[in-house]
């Protein structure tokens, strides 16, 4: 199995103990600016996240959004050939598409 990189190893460890992340908790805890770059590497080797998109309000008060990921552990076998599929059944409608 491939090793992973220091980035996703603490982000899996804070979502198996916390049960989600967000940019922020992402940025303050590890430093990590781009958590959605890290989340999409993690289901791309069969870890499964639910996308939580939060309504808020910055600090100057006005309405704002952000996600939340949820950690729902690895994908079956069987969950990682479908997914696998169905983003090689999107790649070639996409390049039919441009012809």
């Amino acid at each position: 199995m491939k090793k992973l990189s220091s980035q996703k190893e603490r982000v899996l460890a804070y979502v198996r103990t916390h049960g989600s992340i967000t940019h922020r908790e992402a940025e303050d805890t590890y430093s990590i600016t781009r958590i959605a770059a890290v989340v999409f590497d993690l289901k791309a080797l069969g870890h499964n996240f639910r996308t939580e998109d939060v309504k808020s309000k910055n600090k100057f008060g006005e309405p704002c959004s952000y996600a939340r990921y949820h950690y729902e552990g690895m994908a079956t076998p069987l969950e990682r050939f479908a997914r696998s599929n169905q983003y090689n059944h999107d790649l070639v409608a996409s390049l039919l598409e441009d012809k």
